[in-house]
This record gives structure tokens, sequence and C-alpha cells, in this order.
């Protein structure tokens, strides 16, 4: 995702471009996003130390999120 569309919170815009593994996903109050709980690509190498069910809570376009998921 490219920094414009994710925000870590409502208003504070990403700041560079991220690879998500998507967990799950629910509504949000801002048009056009979601709330997505995600792990990042960096979460599958063998020295990640990410052992929880999701280690990101972000604020992702909407549209964008549809579009990668019908890839």
């Amino acid at each position: 995702m490219e920094p414009h569309e994710w925000q870590s919170s409502p208003g504070v815009l990403g700041q560079n471009q991220i690879i998500i593994d998507v967990v799950h996903v629910y509504g949000s109050w801002n048009a056009g996003m979601v709330w997505v709980y995600a792990h990042l690509v960096e979460c599958s190498t063998p020295s990640a130390d990410c052992t929880g069910p999701w280690c990101q809570e972000l604020l992702v376009d909407a549209d964008r999120l549809l579009d990668a998921a019908a890839r």
C-alpha cells in the first residue's frame, strides 16, 4: 500500500509503502476507510519475533483494499 492509502490512526497518513497480510477487516466511521488487523510482510521472515494474531492495526482505503483482494 502506498503512503496515501493507509493511516496509523485517523488523520495520521502513512509515511512509507507497506505490504500487509490482512487478518481481519472491520468498519470505520471515516468515509471510504476500513480498519484492518494485519501483519507486515516482515513478519513472515524466519527471524521475525511476531507471535501475536496480528501486529498492526491500520486505517486503510477501502477501494484499494478491494482492488488488492481481487487480484
